[in-house]
């Protein structure tokens, strides 16, 4: 794996009810507070004031400017999303709840721990396997021969057919705290497909996880090792 671009860290964070203190947060002082500190270029709130976004901003961590592409509060929940690594976005949170807990002294204790904390990752990397290499070789047969003979139209022959993703839906079972709370788990997916614009030599693939940073690096790693298995088999 080389070349890793565009990697960017969403998180979710879901509180106990009353906990985040939303409705301060909403204050006109407090807004101004956030988006100076993290020089964010755009605050939005929806139509129903249910929501508040910060968009755009820059955190400072070690000298080495990280970029934050959202940061957004509601009743009960925060939701962040870096370009950079699960712990470059730790940190910038953790510096958000220092400057909220400093603003709210007088009104709240520590938000605490989160009921609930979510992550997911996603990157363009060059990997060194071939997109084909994922697909069954009897599918991939079939696919390139009977389907793209029966593909032909009076209008034009099929020139080559190319598989465009690969995406696998994960379903999860919350835990008792988190139904005790309300909280419900999205489905989410795992993802990897060629970047859009790059010939498939190239081997560039566009890929997702409902993963921290680190482990979606090491789940690539892991393909790529996987992958190459049958091929030093048969040598």
């Amino acid at each position: 794996m080389r070349d890793i671009v565009d990697l960017t860290v969403t998180q979710v964070r879901i509180y106990q009810t009353d906990v985040l203190p939303f409705s301060e947060i909403r204050l006109t002082t407090n807004v101004k507070t956030i988006k100076e500190a993290f020089q964010f270029e755009n605050v939005q709130s929806d139509l129903l004031g249910v929501q508040l976004t910060f968009t755009n901003g820059v955190f400072e961590n070690h000298s080495k400017p990280v970029h934050i592409l959202t940061l957004s509060f509601d009743q009960r929940r925060s939701q962040l999303q870096v370009r950079g690594t699960s712990s470059q976005a730790d940190a910038f949170y953790a510096a958000v709840t220092k400057l909220l807990e400093s603003l709210l002294k007088r009104t709240r204790v520590t938000l605490g721990e989160p009921l609930l904390k979510a992550e997911d990752t996603a990157c363009v990397a060059a990997l060194d396997i071939d997109f084909e290499d994922l697909i069954a070789p009897p599918l991939l047969r079939f696919v390139l021969g009977e389907v793209k003979t029966k593909l032909k139209t009076p209008y034009g022959t099929p020139k080559s057919i190319t598989f465009k993703n690969l995406s696998f839906e994960i379903r999860y079972t919350p835990n008792p705290s988190l139904e005790e709370h309300e909280v419900n788990l999205n489905n989410k997916l795992l993802t990897i497909e060629p970047r859009l614009g790059t010939p498939l030599r190239e081997r560039r693939f566009y890929t997702s996880s409902p993963t921290d940073s680190d482990t979606h690096l090491t789940i690539l790693r892991s393909l790529e090792k996987e992958t190459a298995k049958p091929k030093q088999k048969g040598k």
